[in-house]
């Protein structure tokens, strides 16, 4: 196992519900296209597969956390 996380690439616009701001103003939301970082996966409760992600900055320091289901993504990037 490498210890690097595994990337994806955004496919869907992600409500604003689903998302979080760690640092910074805002004003850049997460897009489709994005690479995002993938963290956990697991069920909402009508049992579909979601996963926690987090947007990275210049930094290397997690700006946005989201949650986003598996078929909003594109294959994973590792």
């Amino acid at each position: 196992m490498s210890g690097v996380a595994p990337k994806a690439k955004l496919l869907s616009v992600i409500p604003i519900e689903r998302l979080k701001l760690l640092s910074g103003s805002g004003d850049d939301t997460p897009c489709v296209g994005d690479i995002i970082q993938l963290d956990q996966s697991y069920t909402d409760s009508e049992g579909l597969a979601m996963v926690l992600a987090y947007t990275l900055n210049e930094a290397n320091k997690s700006k946005w956390h989201l949650e986003v289901y598996e078929s909003e993504l594109g294959p994973n990037l590792e």
